[in-house]
């Protein structure tokens, strides 16, 4: 190969000769001319200039990496923020539908509830109007009863006390003695004075008797039998003779007088206490008609409120669904976008920093001391450099470690590895001695299997490690299991037989005083719930008539002017239902409209749910509800419901929206009054959660006190004994809950430090188990590509010559002496070098040859012969 320079400084290359750099004649392995340099400076301006853009074409390399960074962080910005915006409005949608979906299941079970209701009270109605009914008709026949009876009494009284006292004016009861005397008289020889006087008193006496036959007649029905007939015989004794059985007469009179009289008291205390329980019972089925009627009514109007808002929600979920699928569509394309974006952002800084590598380590060849030496040669003189053919085993050794560089580069690159990449550089720096580049692969290798081995040491610690603590962890979570077992027992246990040693001490302690103590107690608890229960269901009252009034006045206000359609259900075609009907909800009769004046009627009013159409006639009925589909039941008429258009809230981007003015929908305070609701709303969930618990509080007491009342009559005797044997057992229990506890909080511990020992070796082990493989092959690639270049080195021609120059140079003048070829040729230092070029390293002369170590020690071969090298190869 020849460089020459010329002796001007003005001459350039001829236009038949082309300029050639040294990376091309790097490349060259055979001997080729190449052109003279006219400027003695001109070399080194160029390379100058060439470094020169080469930085620049650094900086603006590193500029575009900044500037691509820049545009890639705004990017990866705009992915976070719309993905965590995104991702935030998909579960806000979810728990949306989720939340509304479940509030228009309990509408529609609060519905069917208040339609259950609903019919329970028309059936309770029906049966109070009917209770009433038939004790105002049984009060009339009891009163009817009554009158008679009276009169019956009443008559029965006066006939009895008619006879008295006929029997009375007449001295009924000195009768007997009188009537005996005057048959005495009569029957004897009666003196003229007898005689006279019963005859001056016969008319009177048998007026008498008539009397008497008569009023006895009259009480003798009311008389019982055996009475009775003593009356009858009494009244049909011949000539009026009563002397027999008057006094008896007269005293049965008086004693069934006295029974009649105390018979019409009872009668009329009864009678007042029929009708005051009559009119206490009237006065209550008569509040409880008119409460079932209030009741039917406001359940009916409820029942239309959330039949409203079950449409409303349905509405509200077929947008929220439309919205969340638009939102994952956008999320799916901006993942795939950013995704994307990522892979050509690494990918580009990966090749902007192998073109950054590639810069510099030109720069650095044309910086390095070899090229300023050469440049500077080249401005020395006008001479030729000398032609000799180690510049073409220069060339070759160049033109090897280039290809070396460029395959273990690729190499590097293909397995990501940064030590073959220090080693490519290394083949492909000159100033590099190969001993040096095969000694950095000697490591290099040692590494490499290094690692190999400690990868098999990691997967085999990670397999050995995490059976070992799976396993105790599984062997910790089934005692923690068993043993939380044991002390949740233990605890009942202990809880119980605190609560009965407790319990039985107190009414050891405490029997006599406690019942009084309890009474009380009970008593004033139970004053106050009154009180408080009355407190909170006023007060649920008057938040619920405050709710509903808001909640008609705005869900009016917000179907006022709902567009809508008649159909079957939401999303059905503007069809009606024919021969069906729904129960319920019927709230205004319209007897001779047409289907159409129905349809008006229905859509100016805001409560009207549906309508039904007789079939046979004009007229029909508007309903306030329509019960589902389901409960739909054949009728001779079609059944229209009205279904709302759901509006779509979703925003344009094509132009601009106009200004806002007052031409929109009266919206009123919807905003302020929906949070006036949400906070009555709330106001009567806490006060019908406070009164559900002073309810539950107030049951929980009375049974308490009712239980306490009942075991301390009859636990009292055995009540030291058991507080004993609880005592004994709660001790024992205490102890064995002390044991399980500590064994707990050890095997808890011991459990935690196994799961953090695992979290800790996790992300090691996942990457070694899964990337062991790949590493293996890596390694392996590697190493063969690592071989490769050692082989190729050692067996290449260059290498060889090198060594052997190398050999030679250490040696100096005893070359002669010390290489066989040189030896036998008897040439000079210099011819011996060139002829040993390419030969194998054999050739040296044997270890301790004579001529060789003579020379190096400088002296005779005879004098190392017979001194330190005697018997050694080459000695006489």
């Amino acid at each position: 190969l020849k460089i020459a320079r010329a002796g001007t400084p003005t001459r350039t290359c001829s236009a038949a000769c082309r300029c050639t750099t040294r990376t091309e004649i790097m490349r060259v392995a055979i001997p080729l001319a190449v052109c003279v340099v006219g400027d003695p400076s001109s070399a080194t301006s160029t390379i100058n200039a060439v470094v020169v853009k080469l930085r620049n074409m650094l900086k603006t390399s590193e500029s575009e990496g900044d500037t691509e960074r820049q545009l890639y962080a705004k990017f990866k910005c705009y992915c976070d923020t719309n993905t965590q915006q995104k991702e935030g409005a998909i579960s806000a949608a979810g728990r949306l539908i989720s939340e509304t979906k479940a509030e228009t299941a309990t509408l529609r079970a609060e519905n069917s509830k208040l339609s259950v209701e609903k019919a329970d009270m028309e059936n309770k109605l029906d049966d109070a109007q009917t209770a009433l009914k038939q004790a105002t008709n049984m009060r009339a026949k009891e009163n009817k009863s009554y009158l008679g009876e009276k009169s019956y009494i009443e008559a029965s009284i006066s006939s009895l006390e008619n006879a008295i006292q006929v029997l009375s004016e007449v001295g009924g009861d000195q009768t007997a003695a009188a009537a005996a005397d005057n048959t005495g008289y009569m029957a004897a020889d009666a003196t003229s004075q007898a005689k006279a006087f019963l005859k001056s008193t016969g008319g009177s006496l048998v007026s008498v008797g008539v009397q008497v036959k008569r009023a006895l007649a009259a009480a003798a029905p009311v008389l019982p039998a055996a009475e009775r007939k003593l009356v009858t015989s009494f009244i049909a004794a011949p000539g009026g003779d009563y002397s027999a059985a008057s006094g008896e007469i007269v005293g049965i009179l008086k004693n069934m007088h006295d029974t009649f009289k105390e018979n019409l008291a009872n009668t009329e205390e009864a009678e007042r206490r029929s009708a005051a329980n009559f009119a206490e019972f009237s006065s209550l089925k008569s509040t409880e008609i008119s409460t079932l009627q209030e009741g039917i009514a406001n359940r009916e109007t409820a029942m239309g409120d959330k039949a409203g808002s079950v449409q409303t929600n349905m509405q509200t979920v077929a947008q929220t669904k439309s919205d969340k699928a638009d939102d994952e569509d956008f999320l799916r394309d901006l993942t795939q976008q950013c995704a994307d974006k990522k892979v050509q952002f690494d990918e580009r800084n990966k090749i902007r920093g192998e073109e950054a590598a590639a810069i510099s380590q030109a720069i650095a060849i044309l910086n390095g001391d070899e090229a300023f030496d050469t440049f500077a040669a080249a401005s020395e003189g006008g001479v030729f450099l000398q032609e000799i053919s180690e510049h073409g085993a220069e060339a070759q050794l160049q033109a090897l470690r280039k290809s070396l560089s460029v395959s273990v580069r690729n190499l590097a690159r293909s397995q990501g590895s940064v030590r073959l990449a220090k080693i490519a550089v290394l083949l492909s720096t000159s100033a590099t001695p190969f001993d040096r580049v095969l000694s950095e692969i000697e490591k290099v290798i040692t590494r490499i299997e290094k690692e190999g081995e400690q990868d098999i040491e990691k997967r085999d610690l990670c397999v050995d490690e995490r059976a070992h603590n799976n396993e105790a962890i599984a062997t910790a979570t089934a005692s923690i299991t068993d043993l939380n077992r044991q002390k949740g027992l233990l605890e009942t246990d202990i809880a119980s037989l605190q609560s009965v040693i407790d319990d039985t001490n107190e009414d050891i302690n405490s029997f006599r005083s406690s019942i009084k103590d309890e009474t009380d107690a009970r008593r004033n608890a139970y004053r106050e719930y009154n009180r408080e229960m009355k407190t909170l269901v006023t007060t649920t009252k008057i938040v619920d008539k405050a709710i509903i009034t808001l909640k008609k006045f705005y869900e009016w206000l917000a179907r006022r002017d709902g567009p809508h359609t008649y159909g079957t259900d939401a999303g059905s075609p503007s069809t009606c239902t024919a021969n069906k009907d729904a129960g319920g909800g019927n709230y205004k009769r319209m007897p001779d409209a047409s289907r159409e004046e129905l349809e008006d009627a229905c859509s100016d009013d805001p409560k009207c749910s549906g309508f039904f159409k007789f079939s046979s006639s004009n007229g029909g009925w508007l309903k306030s509800v329509v019960a589902p589909q389901a409960e739909w039941y054949d009728a001779d008429g079609t059944l229209c419901v009205k279904v709302y258009t759901p509006t779509t809230l979703l925003q344009t981007k094509e132009d601009p929206a106009p200004p806002a003015t007052f031409d929109h929908e009266f919206e009123g305070q919807k905003g302020a009054g929906a949070s006036v609701i949400a906070i009555l709303e709330g106001l009567k969930s806490e006060t019908n959660q406070e009164a559900e618990a002073e309810t539950q509080q107030e049951e929980i007491d009375q049974a308490d006190f009712e239980q306490f009342m009942t075991d301390i009559t009859s636990d009292k005797q055995r009540a030291q004994e058991q507080v004993a044997d609880a005592e004994s057992m709660q001790a024992n229990k205490k102890q064995q809950l002390a044991d399980v506890t500590e064994d707990l909080a050890n095997t808890r511990s011991a459990k935690g430090d196994a799961e953090k020992y695992l979290a800790d070796i996790k992300p090691d082990c996942d990457f070694m188990m899964d990337n062991i493989a790949g590493r293996a092959a890596a390694r392996a690639d590697e190493i063969a590509g690592l071989e490769t270049a050692v082989s190729k080195i050692k067996g290449s021609p260059a290498f060889k010559n090198a060594r052997t120059r190398e050999d030679h140079e250490a040696e100096g003048e005893c070359v002669l002496k010390c290489f066989k070829i040189c030896d036998e040729a008897a040439v000079t230092a210099s011819q011996c070098f060139q002829s040993a070029l390419g030969k194998p390293l054999s050739e040296r002369q044997p270890d301790g040859y004579a001529p060789c170590e003579a020379c190096r020690r400088k002296i005779t071969v005879a004098g190392y012969c017979t001194g330190e090298g005697a018997g050694s190869p080459g000695c006489p």
